[in-house]
Order: structure tokens, then C-alpha cells, then sequence
């Protein structure tokens, strides 16, 4: 018994202190990392360890044949790009299990066959927060089940964005994909395209998590074609990829601004508006709203009067900001136009306006000001009058 004992403690020890023993190994291709190279990182490393990959430019092809985590040390693709030293290769070539890539630039896998990632013959990894481009296949699952794919921008591949080979068991969901050929598979059946909706934001900054984007460069993707009729972020159909294969949850954009300018409290959009005394205080008040579905940044909200009235880092959809601006008030009819612009995730900037109106005037009025609908009306009385009075004269 106290043999079974000392051994249970042995194999317990051994395991924490093998957890123990994980260590952070960095990489900068600058010099200032403990390697400049992500395969040197690798070849270095042990089970359990984790490579923190510092922004840079690295020409490589990294092969993967350690449990791993892999990562950008900003989380941010655009800065830690992985180019394929050679294009006939694998930009990273993995052949363990339980391997992170997160948060890379991977190109220029152009060759024949080859990925950005290759996925061979492993279970339990995670593919995450990477932008792919430029590769024949920018994924490549090959006899791979268990893996979980999500938050990756995948576009611009030369023969498909993911190519599934016997490869089975697999969640992919919040992925951004645009290319001609999205998908490929051969033996590959059940896999899991969405998980159950869960609030995001998504990766075309929708509200909800649950499938992937579906796209095509000519505007003809399943994502870009399919109603939104509740506005949920979500298309009204699901996306079949094989008839047992369906993305369920298949997401959707409908970006929209509103902004709505009121003059003194008014929402004067028809001439002439309120009327305010010459040199008297002018209030606006700008009301903008993201009507879409999806989060908008850098929102600009400009003014023909004010100029650059404010700016907004990020909008949710439902969210409204107000901003308030006061000047002197002019004479004669005035008109103004507020605009606002915003950026989505995907797409093209969205853009609304709204015009106000007020008139201006130099004392204060018995009555109210008429318009020329008014004084023409007056003027064809006064004529009818005059013809009236001739004619009972005569």
C-alpha cells in the first residue's frame, strides 16, 4: 500500500512540476527577444511553453512539432506578419497536438497545395484572431478532428479559403471568410460551422456570436445576399455546405447612422424654421444614432456652421450620443446641414445628414413673419379689392 502510495506522489510530482517548468521564450526580429526567429523559439522550447511573438516582419516557414502557444505579443495581425520564406512550403506546419496560433499576418503559402496553416494529422488546437491572405490554401485541416477555428479573417486564397481533408470534429464559428472558393472538403463531414448564439461582439461587429461570414470578393456571398429581418445580425436562412454540414447561425451586416439636428428644440428640417431674434443665442443639439446592427468606430459629426462638432471612438448598435453646440444668431433665413460618418467592421463607410433651419430677424414681431405663400395671397386680395371698387364705381 505505501508503495502505491510513494508512486501516485512520484507521478503527481512529475506533473506539476512539468506545469512548473512552462516558460515564456520571446521572439523579436529586431534583437531584443531571447530568439529573432519563431522556428529558433520553437525548436527551443518545450511541451507547455509559450512563444511571445513581438511585432515584426518574419520571413519564415515554422514548423510545429511541440504543444505549443504561439502568439503575437500585441494580438494585433496587422503589425506581426508571417511570410513564407518559401512559397512551395507551409507558413506554419503543424504535426502535434494541442498547439495555439494566435493573432499573426500569414501570407504568401502560394505554392500548390499549400496553407498558411496546416493542420496535420492533430487534435485539440486552436486556430485564433489571425488575417490570412495570399496562400493557395490559407487553412488546411489534413486528418485533424477536435480543433477549434474562430475570430480568423480569412480571404484572397488562390484555390480555397479552407480545405478539409478527412478531417472531422472540428468548431469553426466567427470567422470572417472572403474568397472565390470559401470551402473545400473530401471525407470530411461533421464538422461544427456555428456554436448557440452568445453575445459578441462577432467579427463584423455584430451584437451576437454564432456562425461565420460568409463572402464572396464579387459581392455574391451568402452573408452579403441574405435578409436580416429582425436585425439580429444573423441571416434569415441558414448556409448549407453540405447537406450535413450547415452554418446555422450564418452572420450578416446592416450598418446605419442616423443623425437628427434640432434648432432651439425644433426639429426644423422644413424652411424657415423657428424665429430668432437677431444676435440672440442659436442652440443645436445633435442626436446620432447607429440604427444598423453592427458596431461603428471613428464616427465624425460635422456641421456647415460649426465644423467639426465631435468625434465617436466606437457606436453600438441602439446607442445614441448627443453633442450641443451654441452660437450668435444671424439675419434672414438660415440654413444648416449636420452630417455624420461612421466606419464598420466590414464595408464601406455608412453616412447620414440632416439640414435645420432657422430665420433670423432684427426686432421682435407683433406677428408672425410670412412666408411668400402668405404675402402672394395678400397681394391677389389687394387686386381683387381694387378690381371690385372700379367696378362698383363705374
Amino acid at each position: 500500500m505505501q508503495i502505491k502510495l510513494l508512486l501516485v506522489s512520484v507521478i503527481a510530482l512529475a506533473l506539476l512540476s512539468s506545469a512548473a517548468m512552462a516558460v515564456e521564450i520571446t521572439v523579436d526580429d529586431s534583437g531584443n527577444g531571447n530568439y529573432t526567429t519563431i522556428q529558433d523559439a520553437v525548436n527551443a522550447a518545450n511541451d507547455s511553453d509559450t512563444i511571445i511573438v513581438y511585432p515584426g516582419a518574419y520571413n519564415e516557414n515554422v514548423d510545429v512539432n511541440k504543444s505549443v502557444i504561439i502568439i503575437s505579443q500585441s494580438g494585433n495581425p496587422d503589425n506581426t506578419k508571417v511570410q513564407a520564406a518559401s512559397s512551395a512550403d507551409y507558413v506554419f506546419n503543424v504535426t502535434r497536438d494541442n498547439v495555439t496560433i494566435s493573432g499573426f499576418n500569414i501570407t504568401n503559402a502560394a505554392g500548390t497545395s499549400k496553407a498558411g496553416i496546416f493542420l496535420d494529422g492533430v487534435q485539440h488546437s486552436i486556430i485564433s484572431d489571425n488575417k490570412f491572405s495570399e496562400n493557395y490554401y490559407n487553412i488546411f485541416l489534413n486528418d485533424s478532428r477536435n480543433n477549434e477555428l474562430t475570430g480568423n479573417i480569412v480571404s484572397s486564397s488562390s484555390s480555397s479559403g479552407i480545405q478539409l481533408v478527412d478531417s472531422g470534429s472540428n468548431v469553426i464559428y466567427n470567422n470572417y471568410f472572403n474568397n472565390t472558393i470559401n470551402i473545400q472538403m473530401s471525407d470530411s463531414a461533421g464538422n461544427s460551422w456555428n456554436i448557440a448564439k452568445m453575445a459578441g461582439p462577432n467579427i463584423v461587429g455584430g451584437p451576437s456570436i454564432g456562425g461565420n461570414y460568409w463572402a464572396h470578393p464579387d459581392g455574391t456571398g451568402h452573408s452579403q445576399i441574405w435578409t436580416d429581418a429582425n436585425n439580429d445580425g444573423f441571416c434569415d436562412s441558414p448556409f448549407y455546405i453540405t447537406d450535413i454540414d450547415i452554418d446555422y447561425l450564418p452572420l450578416t451586416t446592416n450598418a446605419a447612422i442616423d443623425i437628427e439636428k434640432h434648432t432651439n428644440g425644433e426639429d426644423a428640417d422644413e424652411r424657415y424654421g423657428p424665429y430668432i431674434r437677431w444676435n440672440y443665442e442659436v442652440r443645436w443639439d445633435f442626436y446620432v444614432s447607429n440604427t444598423g446592427n453592427v458596431n461603428l468606430t471613428n464616427i465624425v459629426v460635422e456641421d456647415n456652421k460649426c465644423g467639426i462638432v465631435g468625434t465617436i471612438p466606437i457606436l453600438m448598435p441602439g446607442e445614441t450620443v448627443q453633442f450641443t453646440e451654441t452660437t450668435s444668431s444671424l439675419l434672414g433665413l438660415q440654413k444648416t446641414k449636420a452630417t455624420a460618418t461612421g466606419t464598420p467592421t466590414v464595408g464601406p463607410d455608412v453616412m447620414d445628414y440632416d439640414r435645420s433651419y432657422y430665420f433670423g430677424h432684427d426686432s421682435q414681431p407683433a406677428f408672425d413673419i410670412p412666408t411668400a405663400q402668405p404675402l402672394l395671397t395678400v397681394g391677389f386680395l389687394g387686386i381683387a379689392v381694387v378690381l371690385f371698387m372700379r367696378r362698383k364705381t363705374k
